[in-house]
């Protein structure tokens, strides 16, 4: 009889001895899997990440890499994140010869871009020897007054101007009209071109 009582009690002990073993081991595989763990250092990622937007796309990320001549740093924990810039698009191009009425394929001195929320100029290209180009939003006229935003202009010095608009330049809430003439305001010598998406 008491042989069976000691069997009995060696087999409730191994039991016993079974569960806290089974969680002593099982408790930190769960605890890993709902806890968020905080890193120090450098943690380094091979591969590549996939962060999922508001659309379900990927976005391309990376860290800020040193920056100038100087090789100025980014802010600690900033992302270098890739977005299209725009330029693929032609919005539109014009002459700077006002006088010449389009007969033989030559474009129109005047350009208007449409309001639309979507649309974003990002560069304007201006080439010539005697080319101003001046952009006006006469919608506007009674808020920012009349004549013109800005002008761009090309002469025999720099007879190749870029203007880029890293961040993009929207149009709206009103259209924006591109004219090209000379530099005294008659026919000029060049062309230009608006470049967005």
């Amino acid at each position: 009889m008491e042989s069976s009582v000691r069997s009995t009690r060696k087999t409730w002990l191994i039991v016993v001895a079974g569960i806290a073993a089974i969680a002593l081991i099982g408790a930190p595989v769960v605890q890993a899997a709902t806890q968020s763990v905080r890193v120090k250092g450098t943690v380094t990622v091979k591969g590549k990440v996939k962060i999922v937007d508001t659309n379900g796309q990927t976005i391309s990320a990376s860290p800020v890499a040193d920056m100038g001549l100087l090789g100025a740093r980014g802010s600690d924990g900033a992302v270098d994140v890739r977005t299209f810039g725009g330029g693929g698009g032609l919005l539109g191009t014009g002459d700077c010869t006002a006088s010449v009425d389009p007969p033989n394929g030559d474009r129109p001195n005047s350009t208007t871009v449409a309001a639309a929320a979507d649309t974003i100029i990002n560069g304007i290209i201006v080439t010539g020897t005697d080319a101003k180009v001046a952009v006006t939003a006469p919608d506007l006229n009674s808020i920012i007054g009349p004549g013109a935003i800005n002008e761009f202009r090309a002469d025999a010095n720099t007879p190749n101007v870029f203007v880029g608009l890293g961040n993009g330049l929207t149009v709206s809430p009103a259209a924006l009209i591109f004219t090209c003439f000379g530099w005294d305001g008659t026919d000029g010598s060049g062309n230009y071109t608006i470049l967005g998406q």
